[in-house]
């Protein structure tokens, strides 16, 4: 929400100068862009542990058809 509205309309809700504001919203902004790429990484280590599991379950379903 901070970050969405920019400074001026902050100013106006909280009744802050421009300074303290503005700082407010480029925390939020910094905080929001590190959630940013911890989730980009997450989503980055899902995908790879997704297609490497992939084929050794692959794998054992075939080891498992073939001892029949």
């Amino acid at each position: 929400m901070v970050t969405g509205y920019g400074v001026e309309v902050m100013m106006k809700v909280l009744g802050w100068d421009g300074q303290r504001t503005s700082a407010l919203v480029q925390a939020c902004e910094s905080e929001l862009s590190k959630r940013l790429q911890r989730v980009q990484a997450l989503q980055s280590l899902n995908a790879q542990n997704q297609s490497t599991s992939q084929p050794h379950a692959e794998r054992e379903t075939r080891a498992k058809r073939y001892k029949r």
